[in-house]
């Protein structure tokens, strides 16, 4: 539901400024995001380029629902020396590499990723 309140258009794809309208417009989606770790780095004006670049796994300058939902349901955290404005999940710790770096794929591992889970 918070994919369809927030794709305007209704084109299937979340582009950036339909997340930055929505978020001038509804209340309880910035509520939403607020209390969700993964999303309130979209708050920030100074974050959101970054957040919105992890969500996009194909690289399509957009986001798709599978997108959104393989980065909600994303155990993936930043290193353990990190600060606290960074993303992390509770829970999500035993999934940090041994050297404490983040796990995330590269930008070929992200395009095979998404192909494989829309198949």
């Amino acid at each position: 539901q918070l994919f369809h309140l927030i794709d305007k258009d209704e084109s299937g794809e979340i582009q950036k400024a339909e997340f930055i309208r929505t978020f001038k417009t509804n209340s309880d989606v910035v509520d939403f995001c607020r209390e969700h770790r993964r999303l309130a780095p979209l708050l920030n004006p100074q974050t959101f380029r970054e957040a919105f670049e992890t969500m996009d796994l194909d690289l399509s300058n957009t986001i798709s629902e599978s997108e959104l939902r393989i980065f909600l349901s994303s155990k993936m955290v930043k290193s353990t020396n990190t600060s606290n404005s960074e993303l992390q999940l509770p829970g999500a710790v035993d999934d940090i590499s041994q050297d404490g770096q983040d796990e995330l794929p590269n930008s070929k591992t992200r395009r095979s990723s998404v192909k494989e889970l829309q198949q």
